[in-house]
């Protein structure tokens, strides 16, 4: 059974459960959506990877309530996951005014074949629905070697839903139809018709999705079939669902650029019974609502609503048919033009010359505020560039319906009324909403996780008798020149929505009458490593085919004498300790450059399958056992057994990956973890009046591009996988915007470019800039 008939199924069970008596829609509505919800959506450079290659993004994030960038997000979480959705690397990305830009370095470690980049907020856990952004990344040299995937026979898949998700007899209905096959082509039909018994009823084809909208008088007493012929001769039948035999049903027409239809059907079954009630219909979008209400009369069976689109957000919104206890009845997802949605830029090359080219961007549209952009330059023949999503399907369906739209992304580019139509039926077929009217009513979402703004970063004074009613603490880093002042509460201090880089050495000192002093402080800081977890079936490529292996690499790889010692490095990276340990399950971990130098030790080990409890005095260590209480683990730092000396203990705090050489661990039994310290080269002086801290998560320091070394940029592996170049920080004014990017050996390059104005206006754009070797003097 298809997601779509899973999906088409749970809404009827729904609606048929939910029979609660609910007063007020409308406040309830309101207060489900009062918070500000955020959307992430991140534009790649590339989603096909080589060792080496960095990968390198542009987040931007929408405010759902507002539909422009959110203003008040600064804590975006983008993290790695390998192809089992175990974690592997996280960035915290400072936004402002709605963007952010950073990286990620694919080096040796990177083993599996797939890897997923998320993006997320701690605020979104406190919602019900999932608005975070997920992509499938491909490292191309893991790719195994296997010749191209056939098919000699395909599984076929037909299903029919009604529209609004109820099929009336004795009523005129609109069906929704989808032929798919398992390999996800959309095989050529020869013939496709409504049928009952041996009699064609009505025939219709299907558009290049594999869809269809249909509407028929669907009568009591009567089976009905969609039949389909393919090409190859093959027959493919399936039933219409069971009819309802009382009911309403609801459909929607985008009948001009103006107006918008919603009819109601009901049939003779039925009428005797509404004839005199209310019925209402909610136009909604999350952010706003509207209502019309229908006043059923004895004898009549349809009623249209006609509704100027200025009364409802361009956009994506959702129609619910409630009755009059306020039960919804049914259901539709649709969307509705605007060119108010979207942004149009000019652009074009205004200079070649040998080994550059310069671009012109202006925008078409001057009234509207300032544009964010990013842009992806790659040869014409990539194969390296396969989002799921743009940046119209990410902020314009994604947040309001239940799983994926495949294959959309170019209905929004230069739409007309063929692509509307298209889309309309996708939203018909596939587009159920995301949003559950049970949870709406009884579930109000709690704020149970904060909205971060910044780094806080909170000290406790151990030595109470130095500290005075004039004791300040005073903090500054070595890396963005942060300085703060700041008056103890008795003995603890708290500095809040700070920009801390993940690199900065954070420096603490008290003064008591201009006298600095160095303080001893126990140093917490929030937030730390999300780790979180991830929905692989959201990227299910399932069906997908993949047309080639990877390419020679020996005609890749931008710097063989840099990977040979690196191969030649790794070589050498011996264990040198041999620790006694007890028992098996025995692990030995090699700190090099491949592990984060700023991560707590404590932070480390928590992620190999111990659970540290941390309190002012004291760090405890256990082997991870839920439901079973687990003896301290035994610790070893430079073989001398700490467990029970409790200022050791607390000492790990402090201790980071960059001072370690050696990590032994073993969960057998109550555990142990065994520590081997690097030599220290320099030691600070003790008479300096600073307390020094490690910090051991912050704000991932923004890279400048820089352009691989490939060995060479005129073969097909690099026309294939290669990047030109990446820009991630253009913003437009009032004026046009120029730059120069290197050709590198190509004669045609595509320009993959995404953005977003501070008004809401997006912009997705795919362009080509051909015939490149001819040189302007």
């Amino acid at each position: 059974m298809g997601a779509r008939k899973l999906l088409f199924i749970s809404f009827i069970l729904f609606v048929s459960m939910l029979t609660a008596q609910v007063k007020n829609v409308d406040s309830l509505y309101v207060k489900y959506f009062e918070n500000q919800r955020e959307v992430p959506y991140v534009h790649l450079n590339k989603t096909s990877f080589f060792k080496g290659e960095e990968v390198w993004f542009k987040a931007y994030v929408l405010n759902l309530n507002t539909q422009k960038l959110h203003q008040n997000t600064s804590n975006l979480y983008c993290t790695l996951y390998d192809e089992n959705g175990v974690y592997k690397d996280q960035k915290l990305l400072y936004v402002k005014d709605g963007v952010a830009s950073g990286n990620f370095k694919i080096d040796s470690t990177y083993t599996s074949e797939k890897y997923y980049i998320k993006a997320s907020t701690n605020f979104m856990r406190n919602f019900e629905e999932d608005e975070s952004f997920l992509q499938e990344l491909t490292i191309v040299d893991n790719k195994k070697q296997e010749k191209k995937k056939t098919v000699l026979k395909d599984e076929y898949d037909l299903q029919v839903l009604p529209e609004g998700g109820h099929l009336l007899a004795n009523s005129y209905n609109t069906l929704g139809v989808i032929l798919n096959s398992k390999s996800g082509r959309v095989p050529s039909v020869t013939k496709a018709e409504l049928v009952s018994g041996d009699k064609s009823l009505l025939e219709f084809k299907f558009n290049r999705f594999g869809q269809a909208k249909i509407g028929m008088q669907i009568e009591v007493g009567k089976e009905y079939e969609i039949k389909t012929t393919l090409d190859n001769g093959q027959e493919l039948r399936q039933k219409l669902p069971s009819k309802e035999l009382k009911g309403v049903t609801l459909a929607f027409e985008d009948i001009s650029s103006n107006m918008s239809k919603f009819i109601i059907n009901t049939n003779p079954e039925t009428i005797d019974d509404l004839a005199g009630d209310k019925y209402y219909i909610l136009i909604h979008n999350t952010n706003s609502y509207l209502k019309r209400y229908i006043k059923f009369k004895p004898n009549t069976y349809t009623y249209s609503l006609f509704i100027n689109k200025k009364l409802f957000k361009p956009g994506t919104n959702i129609v619910t048919l409630f009755s009059s206890a306020n039960k919804p009845v049914a259901e539709r997802v649709f969307f509705s033009h605007s060119k108010s949605l979207f942004s149009k830029l000019s652009m074009e090359a205004i200079e070649i010359t040998n080994d550059s080219l310069t671009i012109s961007f202006s925008r078409k549209d001057t009234d509207v505020d300032d544009v964010f952009l990013s842009a992806s330059f790659l040869p014409k023949e990539t194969k390296s560039y396969n989002p799921d999503e743009n940046i119209y399907t990410n902020f314009f369906i994604k947040p309001y319906i239940k799983g994926e739209l495949k294959d959309v992304k170019d209905l929004f580019e230069n739409p007309n009324r063929k692509k509307l139509r298209e889309l309309d039926v996708l939203l018909l077929t596939q587009g159920w909403s995301k949003y559950n009217w049970n949870t709406i009513f009884y579930n109000t979402p709690k704020r149970q996780f904060k909205f971060e703004k910044g780094i806080t970063i909170k000290g406790t004074i151990n030595d109470i008798s130095a500290i005075t009613d004039s004791t300040k603490i005073h903090l500054l880093t070595n890396s963005n020149e942060l300085f703060i002042a700041q008056k103890l509460n008795k003995n603890k201090v708290e500095f809040k929505n700070l920009y801390v880089k993940d690199t900065a050495t954070v420096n603490f000192s008290f003064s008591n009458k201009e006298i600095l002093k160095k303080p001893y402080l126990y140093v917490q800081t929030f937030p730390g490593r999300k780790i979180g977890n991830i929905d692989i079936s959201r990227t299910d490529d399932e069906g997908k085919y993949y047309e080639d292996t990877a390419p020679d690499l020996n005609s890749f790889i931008y710097d063989k004498q840099e990977v040979l010692n690196e191969v030649e490095v790794k070589g050498k990276l011996k264990i040198e300790n041999t620790p006694v340990m007890f028992g098996g399950d025995r692990r030995a971990f090699k700190i090099d450059e491949t592990y984060s130098p700023n991560q707590r030790i404590l932070e480390f080990v928590r992620y190999k399958r111990f659970t540290v409890e941390e309190t002012e005095l004291n760090v405890s260590i256990s082997v991870r056992k839920p439901g079973v209480r687990v003896n301290p683990a035994r610790v070893f730092v430079n073989g001398i057994e700490i467990t029970f000396n409790r200022n050791d203990m607390l000492a790990l705090r402090q201790m980071r990956l960059d001072e370690v050489d050696e990590i032994f661990t073993s969960n057998a039994g109550r555990g142990e973890i065994h520590i081997y310290t690097k030599p220290r080269v320099v030691e600070r002086n003790v008479d300096e009046p600073f307390f020094t801290y490690k910090m051991p998560f912050g704000f991932s320091v923004e890279k400048e591009y820089y352009q691989p070394k490939y060995l060479s940029t005129n073969n097909k592996a690099f026309r294939n996988y290669g990047v030109v170049f990446w820009k991630p920080n253009i913003k437009i004014d009032k004026d046009s915007y120029q730059f120069k990017i290197p050709k590198l050996d190509q004669n045609d390059i595509t320009l993959f470019l995404e953005g977003i104005s501070k008004d809401g206006k997006l912009i997705s754009v795919k362009k080509t800039f051909t015939d490149l070797k001819k040189i302007n003097n």
